[in-house]
């Protein structure tokens, strides 16, 4: 998985997987589809965890 990056040393894949997930992470929040579907849900779930 990590040699298809392009990454000569796994360690350096590592850290680069690493980077790339904390920008996907960073950047999938905001524009979530689940939110825009239904952003009441979503506020409702936060504020009233049914766990």
């Amino acid at each position: 998985m990590a040699s298809g990056l392009g990454s000569p040393s796994p360690c350096s894949a590592g850290s680069e997987e690493e980077d790339m997930d904390a920008l996907v992470n960073n950047s999938l929040p905001p524009p979530h589809p689940e939110n825009e579907e239904d952003p009441d849900e979503d506020l409702s779930e936060a504020e009233t965890p049914k766990l």
